[in-house]
């Protein structure tokens, strides 16, 4: 945006910068305000981003930290496995980027859960059984159990007992797992859509089955590698992820013989778009075709902005070589209506 050349685009197409984080923080709030918990609070929430630390995106909690912090709030960033339900609440320990935790935890009223619930179930399922000891009244006395009331279990327990307003329910799961695009394309779902909502997933959503023999013909996947991509069904940042135009033949049929035996769904590769895009190569700047991959954001039911990223491989993610593309809005107001279209400049 401080080039010469945006200058000039921008006064002819008028564009407008267009940002994801103040609109989250904005609606974040909006969401914590209406609840029931908020109804029973008379002060400031105390907001925790909850991720395992493992696969959190760290910088860009830091960066959700600073809008919270600018509205006068407390952000902590906390490690799920950290959390700790005490009889007042939902309480956990603010990590920074160096790593390093804070001395004391601090009760939290709103969660911002970032942790995926498949990483949840399976601290769950990791802890299920264990118990806290606590010490019986006499010296002479043994401990006694009570469930867990840390990690998961406590995150779990407190939504339950509503002594904490989490915000990105367990619930949204199920648009989350790609078993969902199987779902779909079941005659069993086709059974009870209207002709019109069966043509609307033909055309939108991408044939997708179970990578099993009693879904699919697996030589015949491994044929016509091209067509297909494989995903885990619960997984998220690209992570296993295999698209066949990638792969040699060879590669291919042995990952469709190794995923099959796991829970893997297969899909039809649905090519993205390629644009021509800048970059310096040698010292020179030059064009190169990069494959488009543009999200929708969409922030309790209202547009609230694109995040584009590019790659030159048939998976857009950074570990494949992919990158995060500028974008900007021409000529839009968030009164008016949504249309996406590619837009030829040279």
């Amino acid at each position: 945006s401080r080039s010469a050349v945006f200058d000039d685009l921008a006064s002819s197409l008028k564009l407008q910068p267009q940002e994801l984080f103040e609109g989250w923080v904005d609606q974040f709030l909006s969401i914590y305000s209406a609840s029931d918990y908020a109804a029973r609070q008379n002060h400031q929430p105390t907001v925790a981003i909850a991720d395992y630390s493992a696969s959190a995106t760290s910088y860009e909690f830091e960066e959700f930290r600073k809008r919270f912090s600018a509205r006068g709030l407390q952000c902590l960033i906390c490690d799920v496995s950290e959390l700790e339900l005490r009889g007042d609440g939902l309480y956990g320990c603010d990590r920074s980027l160096d790593g390093s935790i804070s001395d004391s935890p601090a009760k939290i009223d709103a969660v911002y859960r970032r942790a995926v619930t498949g990483e949840i179930v399976a601290e769950l399922e990791r802890t299920a059984g264990e118990v806290t000891v606590k010490p019986g009244a006499g010296a002479a006395k043994p401990g006694v159990g009570e469930p867990k009331q840390t990690g998961a279990a406590a995150l779990v327990r407190a939504v339950e007992q509503n002594s904490v307003c989490m915000i990105g329910g367990f619930k949204t799961h199920v648009a989350h797992c790609k078993q969902l695009f199987s779902v779909l394309h079941l005659p069993q779902t086709a059974a009870f859509l209207t002709a019109a909502e069966q043509e609307f997933i033909r055309q939108h959503v991408p044939y997708t089955t179970s990578l099993k023999s009693s879904h699919i013909n697996l030589e015949s996947v491994k044929q016509d590698k091209d067509s297909w991509i494989i995903k885990p069904e619960d997984g998220y940042a690209s992570k296993g992820v295999h698209a066949g135009i990638d792969k040699s033949p060879a590669e291919w049929a042995a990952l469709i013989d190794s995923c099959s035996h796991q829970p893997y769904i297969v899909q039809s590769y649905c090519r993205q778009w390629a644009s021509a895009n800048t970059r310096l190569s040698d010292g020179k700047s030059q064009l190169q075709d990069w494959n488009i991959l543009t999200g929708l954001y969409a922030y309790n039911g209202r547009f609230s902005g694109i995040f584009v990223r590019a790659g030159q491989q048939g998976i857009i993610a950074g570990f494949a070589g992919g990158i995060t593309v500028p974008c900007f809005l021409s000529g839009y107001h968030t009164s008016s209506g949504l249309s996406v279209r590619a837009l030829e400049t040279t």
